[in-house]
């Protein structure tokens, strides 16, 4: 901090010394100057988010769904309090992108049961209550630390949001579910994470938590790496 401090302060009284400059001295020269020190600046602060200190640059790039746009992807678990945490703070900073950014999230998906919760994350998609869920289910396992870890139990907590028994129940046990869970875990598979939350930013980059620093900080990497991927678009 000390360092971007003190290299704006360099900045500002460089472009004031140049303001000073009789018009007649005032070259091409010049302004080429300000604008190498400018671009410096930007450089100098970018460096305080590193590759392997700060993030991971995946061994084997992933591809991504839509090419003409950079992908974010966000891995979450409803059993992970720190997920429960970030949930608000992501789908708040997505609302301000542009449109060239590809959002999506999943639930991730190594072990018994993460593999019970993707398939109620994908059962709710097929039955269209997604957004209805997605936070009270949340809530449910985090803040309540209700047990839920079996199918009956979520099929009790999906009959709170008008599906009944049996229209869970060939939902969960759809193909088109047991399929999607087993795409997100070969998702885990192609990201390699740490762990939850985490994030990968168009198939090459991945931020957790203790790397960025914190919740907030993985929201700060993600925007220093999508404007690094947005000027190879």
């Amino acid at each position: 901090m000390k360092i971007k401090l003190l290299n704006i302060f360099t900045l500002i009284t460089f472009m004031l010394t140049v303001s000073f400059i009789p018009q007649s001295y005032a070259t091409e020269t010049t302004v080429k100057l300000v604008n190498k020190a400018t671009k410096n600046l930007s450089e100098q602060n970018n460096l305080q988010f590193i590759a392997g200190e700060h993030y991971v640059v995946l061994n084997k790039p992933v591809a991504t769904r839509d090419k003409s746009k950079i992908e974010v992807v966000e891995m979450f678990s409803y059993g992970c309090p720190h997920c429960y945490e970030f949930e608000p703070l992501i789908k708040e900073w997505v609302k301000n992108k542009s449109n060239n950014i590809d959002f999506w999230y999943f639930p991730a998906v190594w072990n018994q049961p993460m593999k019970l919760f993707a398939k109620a994350f994908y059962a709710a998609h097929e039955l269209n209550i997604l957004e209805q869920i997605h936070i009270p289910l949340f809530t449910t396992v985090v803040i309540e630390q209700k047990k839920i870890s079996t199918e009956n139990d979520l099929a009790n907590f999906f009959k709170e949001y008008g599906i009944d028994n049996k229209e869970f129940t060939q939902a969960f046990n759809s193909s088109a579910v047991e399929n999607q869970a087993k795409l997100a875990q070969q998702h885990v598979h192609s990201y390699s994470p740490a762990g939850v939350p985490e994030i990968i930013i168009n198939g090459k980059y991945r931020i957790d938590r203790m790397r960025a620093g914190g919740l907030k900080e993985m929201l700060e990497v993600a925007d220093y790496l999508i404007n690094k991927e947005q000027e190879l678009l």
